[in-house]
């Protein structure tokens, strides 16, 4: 009876081992975002005319750590739409349209409940058609 005993506790113990060392070798993932490419989508460093409508296409997914909860488009570094969310996964489709400033630093964030992020950016540079 103590044999068996002793075997029982042995094996409870490997499994807690095991299962311990798998928990230690989760990698955790964080939230990542690309922008669409193809079409009549705009995914790259780019030159625009004033007051052009360019459509920007974003895709993104969660990683291990919960649920995306927000989603930010900045421009120059001042946030332009700031929305909160919460899903596995963002398909958006964004229009900017082109100001009159020289360049302009597009950038669009996600983020998880546990405040990992990615973002991606594009430069918009202004076609200048008056030749000044």
């Amino acid at each position: 009876m103590k044999k068996n005993s002793a075997i029982l506790i042995i094996a409870v113990l490997i499994a807690l081992f095991l299962s311990m060392c798998e928990d230690e070798e989760k990698v955790i993932t964080k939230p990542s975002i690309e922008f669409k490419k193809g079409g009549d989508y705009t995914s790259t460093n780019s030159s625009a005319h004033l007051d052009d409508s360019l459509k920007v296409g974003i895709m993104a997914e969660s990683g291990n750590r919960g649920h995306l909860v927000l989603f930010e488009i900045c421009r120059n570094g001042e946030t332009m739409e700031s929305i909160e969310i919460d899903r596995s996964s963002l398909d958006a489709d964004v229009y900017i349209i082109k100001d009159t400033m020289q360049t302009e630093l597009w950038k669009f964030l996600v983020s998880d409940k546990a405040n990992s992020a990615d973002s991606i950016s594009m430069t918009l540079t202004l076609i200048d058609t008056l030749g000044i």
